[in-house]
């Protein structure tokens, strides 16, 4: 099989506005070593030559980049699909403007339920400024969608939090499941979904496409729980739903490049190596690309979903299990049988660093 880097997430910065409490990242300020704008635009022409197709820029939240238009020019300026991820408090309209000019893709804007379930995550204020920026881009003509981050407090807000998001005239609502991971393993108990919850979202996320067809597009996302009715076709077809290492790569602030999303697996820096060396060469890689799902094990072992699934989340694995091949701690059907065995949840909050 051909591994091409076809979709890239770069992360321009670690500096945040926010301080989320599910952020499985530990975003707040920015590092003294991140990548200049210079070497920001040397790892762009080396993505053009690799094939990359699809960018997404995020942060921390990368509006606060001191030059994030002029990187945002230079990345559609060579033909990528480019699409922004910001939590959009910083929006004005004269950035909005500016954004379309430029010609940005698509702006993925986080809003994690009502404005209480918002706020709760992500402090007092932020919905208000997030609607705001919203309403701006969607007035500037941009093609806007919501992610809506959801835990077991914000459960009963799904359909909710839909219907004010068709009232915004955005194009697309995505539903994710809370991901214990980062800051957010300080508030893992609280926010996992439980078994129950991970079928009842799945289950609102049903509706939702049946309710929006032809209104607003619905993202779904499997991570957790691939037995849904939903993904038929990829059962059937036994595609993997992590590629992760095989068509992602993901660049952090400071240069280093990763298989994954979350702050766990490094192939090199940027600034050592060549990124087309890094991906061809690098064990990591390596390890993602040769997973085989028959390693896996406890629960997930005997599951009849392991191929197409391939155990979820690898690194949330490594997290909760500390094992590459440990079972995904945020899958239902793992959780269910654990219960049934009269065994905890695999999710803990003992890996949260102090202060969080």
């Amino acid at each position: 099989m051909l591994f091409l880097p076809v979709n890239v997430t770069l992360e321009v910065t670690n500096q945040c506005n926010l301080s989320c409490k599910h952020c499985f990242r530990h975003s707040s300020s920015r590092m003294n070593d991140e990548l200049s704008s210079d070497e920001i635009e040397a790892v762009l022409d080396q993505l053009l030559e690799l094939g990359t197709v699809q960018i997404e820029v995020s942060g921390g939240e990368p509006l606060l980049h001191p030059n994030i238009f002029g990187l945002l020019e230079a990345i559609v300026g060579r033909g990528f699909e480019t699409t922004l991820i910001t939590n959009g408090t910083k929006l004005n309209r004269e950035q909005c403007s500016r954004l379309r000019a430029i010609g940005v893709t698509n702006i993925q804007v986080s809003v994690d339920g009502t404005e209480n379930d918002h706020d709760y995550l992500r402090g007092p204020g932020s919905y208000r400024l997030t609607v705001r920026g919203l309403v701006n881009l969607v007035e500037s003509g941009l093609n806007t969608i919501i992610n809506m981050v959801v835990t077991s407090r914000s459960l009963d807000s799904i359909r909710e939090a839909a219907r004010q998001a068709h009232s915004l005239g955005v194009r697309g609502f995505a539903l994710s499941p809370f991901l214990p991971a980062g800051r957010g393993l300080r508030y893992s108990r609280e926010l996992t979904l439980s078994s129950v919850g991970m079928r009842t979202m799945h289950k609102v996320l049903a509706e939702l496409i049946a309710t929006y067809e032809s209104k607003m597009k619905i993202y779904s996302n499997p991570l957790g729980y691939l037995n849904s009715p939903l993904y038929e076709e990829m059962r059937n077809k036994q595609v993997r739903q992590c590629s992760c290492g095989r068509h992602l790569l993901f660049i952090k602030p400071n240069g280093v490049l990763s298989p994954c999303d979350f702050d766990l697996f490094s192939a090199g820096n940027v600034r050592e190596l060549k990124i087309e060396e890094a991906w061809s060469n690098a064990p990591v890689f390596h390890t993602f690309r040769k997973f085989d799902p028959r390693d896996l094990k406890g629960i997930c072992a005997t599951c009849e979903m392991k191929e197409p699934c391939g155990g979820g989340c690898r690194a949330l694995a490594v997290i909760h299990c500390g094992d590459f091949f440990g079972e995904n701690p945020i899958c239902p059907l793992v959780s269910a049988a654990r219960e049934k065995l009269g065994q905890g949840t695999v999710v803990s909050d003992k890996h949260a660093l102090p202060g969080d």
